[in-house]
Protein backbone atom coordinates (compact mmCIF):
# COMPACT_ATOMS: atom_id res chain seq x y z
CA UNK A 1 0.00 0.00 0.00
CA UNK A 2 1.60 3.41 -0.76
CA UNK A 3 1.24 6.41 0.84
CA UNK A 4 -1.27 8.16 -1.96
CA UNK A 5 -3.08 4.95 -0.95
CA UNK A 6 -3.50 5.26 2.59
CA UNK A 7 -4.40 9.11 2.23
CA UNK A 8 -7.23 8.43 0.01
CA UNK A 9 -9.15 6.22 2.56
CA UNK A 10 -9.23 9.22 5.22
CA UNK A 11 -12.67 10.75 4.54
CA UNK A 12 -12.31 14.50 4.99
CA UNK A 13 -15.59 15.90 5.36
CA UNK A 14 -17.07 18.77 3.52
CA UNK A 15 -16.65 22.43 4.44
CA UNK A 16 -13.70 21.28 6.49
CA UNK A 17 -11.00 23.41 4.65
CA UNK A 18 -13.42 26.49 4.42
CA UNK A 19 -14.08 26.28 8.25
CA UNK A 20 -10.13 25.89 8.82
CA UNK A 21 -9.55 28.87 6.82
CA UNK A 22 -12.52 30.85 8.52
CA UNK A 23 -10.99 30.02 11.99
CA UNK A 24 -7.07 31.07 11.40
CA UNK A 25 -8.62 34.02 9.77
CA UNK A 26 -10.38 34.62 13.34
CA UNK A 27 -7.69 34.21 14.95
CA UNK A 28 -4.90 36.43 12.95
CA UNK A 29 -8.17 38.92 13.53
CA UNK A 30 -8.14 38.57 16.94
CA UNK A 31 -4.17 38.95 17.07
CA UNK A 32 -4.69 42.09 15.16
CA UNK A 33 -7.60 43.57 17.31
CA UNK A 34 -5.03 42.78 20.13
CA UNK A 35 -2.38 44.14 18.61
CA UNK A 36 -4.30 47.13 17.81
CA UNK A 37 -5.93 47.72 20.92
CA UNK A 38 -2.60 46.99 22.78
CA UNK A 39 -1.27 50.04 21.08
CA UNK A 40 -3.88 52.29 21.32
CA UNK A 41 -3.55 51.43 25.45
CA UNK A 42 0.16 52.35 24.49
CA UNK A 43 -0.49 55.31 23.03
CA UNK A 44 -3.12 56.78 25.89
CA UNK A 45 -0.95 55.60 28.61
CA UNK A 46 1.85 57.80 27.08
CA UNK A 47 -0.22 60.66 26.04
CA UNK A 48 -2.02 60.71 29.84
CA UNK A 49 2.17 60.82 31.58
CA UNK A 50 3.04 63.30 29.19
CA UNK A 51 -0.07 65.16 30.42
CA UNK A 52 0.67 65.01 33.90
CA UNK A 53 4.32 66.09 33.48
CA UNK A 54 3.58 69.28 31.87
CA UNK A 55 0.65 70.15 33.97
CA UNK A 56 3.07 69.39 36.99
CA UNK A 57 6.06 71.73 35.41
CA UNK A 58 3.78 74.31 34.68
CA UNK A 59 1.94 74.04 38.12
CA UNK A 60 5.82 73.55 39.89
CA UNK A 61 6.32 76.62 37.58
CA UNK A 62 4.07 78.84 38.90
CA UNK A 63 4.54 78.07 42.77
CA UNK A 64 8.01 78.05 42.77
CA UNK A 65 9.10 80.99 40.43
CA UNK A 66 12.86 81.14 39.42
CA UNK A 67 14.64 83.44 41.05
CA UNK A 68 17.20 85.47 39.59
CA UNK A 69 19.68 87.45 41.34
CA UNK A 70 22.34 89.40 39.76
CA UNK A 71 25.52 88.71 42.26
CA UNK A 72 26.26 91.84 44.37
CA UNK A 73 30.45 92.38 43.63
CA UNK A 74 32.58 95.38 44.57
CA UNK A 75 34.42 97.73 42.35
CA UNK A 76 37.55 96.53 44.60
CA UNK A 77 36.21 92.23 43.83
CA UNK A 78 36.10 93.06 40.16
CA UNK A 79 39.17 94.84 39.53
CA UNK A 80 40.98 92.01 41.91
CA UNK A 81 39.61 89.32 39.43
CA UNK A 82 40.68 91.52 36.47
CA UNK A 83 44.21 91.96 37.86
CA UNK A 84 44.07 87.62 38.32
CA UNK A 85 42.88 87.06 35.28
CA UNK A 86 45.23 89.38 33.30
CA UNK A 87 48.31 87.40 35.46
CA UNK A 88 46.80 84.25 33.75
CA UNK A 89 46.80 85.22 30.75
CA UNK A 90 50.40 86.92 30.59
CA UNK A 91 51.48 83.44 32.45
CA UNK A 92 49.87 81.24 29.47
CA UNK A 93 51.17 83.51 26.62
CA UNK A 94 54.55 83.26 28.31
CA UNK A 95 54.64 79.29 28.59
CA UNK A 96 53.38 79.53 25.25
CA UNK A 97 55.85 81.36 23.73
CA UNK A 98 58.48 79.15 25.01
CA UNK A 99 57.11 76.26 23.75
CA UNK A 100 56.55 78.30 20.12
CA UNK A 101 60.64 78.70 20.70
CA UNK A 102 61.05 75.42 21.28
CA UNK A 103 59.68 74.33 18.28
CA UNK A 104 61.25 76.77 15.63
CA UNK A 105 64.44 76.19 17.53
CA UNK A 106 63.83 72.39 16.68
CA UNK A 107 62.62 73.23 12.98
CA UNK A 108 65.55 75.12 12.60
CA UNK A 109 67.36 71.87 13.48
CA UNK A 110 65.95 69.34 11.84
CA UNK A 111 66.34 71.82 8.40
CA UNK A 112 70.19 72.04 8.75
CA UNK A 113 70.03 68.54 9.29
CA UNK A 114 68.21 67.81 5.85
CA UNK A 115 70.55 70.30 4.26
CA UNK A 116 73.35 68.44 5.20
CA UNK A 117 71.46 64.80 4.37
CA UNK A 118 70.70 66.32 1.04
CA UNK A 119 74.62 67.26 0.33
CA UNK A 120 76.06 64.03 1.59
CA UNK A 121 73.63 62.32 -1.07
CA UNK A 122 74.30 65.01 -3.78
CA UNK A 123 78.12 63.77 -3.74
Amino acid sequence: MTTEDRFEDIHIPDGLESRIEHLIDGLANAEKRRKDNLRKMHLWVGSAAASVVIILSISLFYIYPPQTKSPNYTVYEIEAACIEAQRALLLVSQNFNRGVDRVTTAMNELEKTNQTIQKTLKR
